[in-house]
């Protein structure tokens, strides 16, 4: 599925950025776009980046009103979101999901799992594995 070198990676709806950030630990010379509604979250995402010594890494930390900057498709995509954003967000997360690349959903309740399911693998995704802990589930 995924090749071995990650080059371009999206968080969309990244608040404080981890998932984006811990890209550049496996993959140092990825370039990370972190997409948020909230200019105060992606301050606390780059002051996360300078915690962990990030802040030279390759990232963009874009805002609704400049969205038309990302990039057309990346390597992997990851939103740790409410569903209804997943739901609202669909055709523009299975856009920006390369061919043969991964979408990472999370940020889902267990019972909400099979919905978001159903409706992503109706617009082309497929399931690669679907994972549940607790009371949450996170779809590849």
């Amino acid at each position: 599925m995924l090749k071995n070198q990650i080059e371009t990676v999206l968080d969309f709806g990244s608040g404080s950025g981890i998932l984006g950030l811990a890209v550049f630990k496996f993959f140092p010379e990825a370039k990370v776009d972190f997409y948020y509604i909230d200019a105060e979250a992606n301050k606390n995402c780059y002051q996360n980046a300078e915690t962990n010594n990030l802040q030279d890494k390759s990232f963009r930390l874009l805002l609704p009103e400049v969205r038309n900057k990302l990039l057309k498709e990346y390597d992997v995509v990851f939103a740790n979101i409410l569903e209804s954003i997943l739901t609202l967000e669909k055709d523009a997360l299975v856009a920006h999901t390369k061919k043969g690349g991964a979408l990472i959903l999370s940020g889902l309740l267990r019972h909400q799992a099979k919905g978001i399911i159903d409706s992503y693998s109706a617009a082309g995704m497929k399931l690669v594995s679907h994972v549940e802990k607790g009371y949450w589930a996170a779809i590849l």
